[in-house]
């Protein structure tokens, strides 16, 4: 796929998604733009800035004084840093559960947990193709068959890999392996911090949208019970941190 089209099929399918979700619960909604834990922990144990730091500090290095072989290597990092990142699969599962109906989770995929061990990407990306496409979102399983390449990031991650001359050579399991051009290579990687940036900066844009003293309010669960309003909370730069009942009910 072009890359200058799938940005705009990131951008159109991920968009509607924040969209649809704020729609039919605001306040499950803002959960999901929060993080992992809704900003109820203390400050600065969110993941998600820190990941954005890291990409810009690699796509630096990237675009440095560098030999080609040593651009690839930092982009492979960057690349599995990125699809490795909980955050992004969280929000995402959070927002399709929200469409759903569903209340958000606070620890996603919980279920697929075994002994412990939390589930691999592809469970996380199958399970939210999954709910996409229950919902109408079919074009977010584009965007995962497009960029999510678990044979690159195996064999990154257990040095099974070669960059020779201007391929990336994967090794599997006894005699097999792939070839990768460099320049594919690239356009996956690329491809992939694409969709990093719009969902990061939807969230934020997300969070910056709440008027200072925002209450949801007329909240109801599934089964008709009404649920409590809720005050978001706003930090000194106007972005939502958090949020707090307004009054005895439920929230969920």
């Amino acid at each position: 796929m072009d890359r200058a089209w799938f940005q705009k099929i990131v951008d159109t399918e991920i968009r509607r998604l924040f969209r649809v979700a704020r729609e039919r619960d605001e306040c499950s909604f803002l959960f999901a733009i929060l993080g992992i834990n809704s900003g109820e922990e203390d400050p600065g144990w969110q993941p998600g800035d820190e990941t954005q730091a890291l990409v810009q500090d690699l796509l630096g290095l990237i675009n440095g004084p560098l030999h080609k072989h040593a651009k690839a290597r930092i982009a492979l990092l960057l690349y599995c840093h990125i699809i490795e990142a909980t955050f992004l699969y969280h929000c995402l599962y959070n927002m399709l559960l929200t469409v759903d109906r569903q209340p958000p989770l606070m620890f996603s995929f919980l279920d697929k947990y075994q002994g412990g061990v939390p589930p691999s990407v592809s469970v996380k990306v199958s399970m939210i193709k999954s709910k996409a496409i229950e919902h109408g979102f079919d074009r977010i399983k584009d965007i995962f068959d497009e960029i999510v390449r678990s044979d690159i990031r195996n064999a990154f991650f257990h040095s099974d890999y070669v960059l020779f001359d201007d391929e990336l050579r994967l090794k599997h399991r006894g005699s097999q392996y792939a070839r990768i051009p460099l320049p594919d290579m690239y356009d996956t990687i690329a491809k992939t911090v694409d969709f990093f940036y719009c969902v990061k900066n939807l969230m934020m844009e997300s969070r910056r949208s709440f008027p200072k003293g925002h209450v949801i309010r007329g909240r109801k669960a599934p089964d008709g019970r009404n649920l409590s309003s809720v005050l978001v909370l706003l930090d000194e730069r106007g972005v939502a941190v958090g949020f707090s009942a307004n009054d005895p009910l439920p929230v969920w």
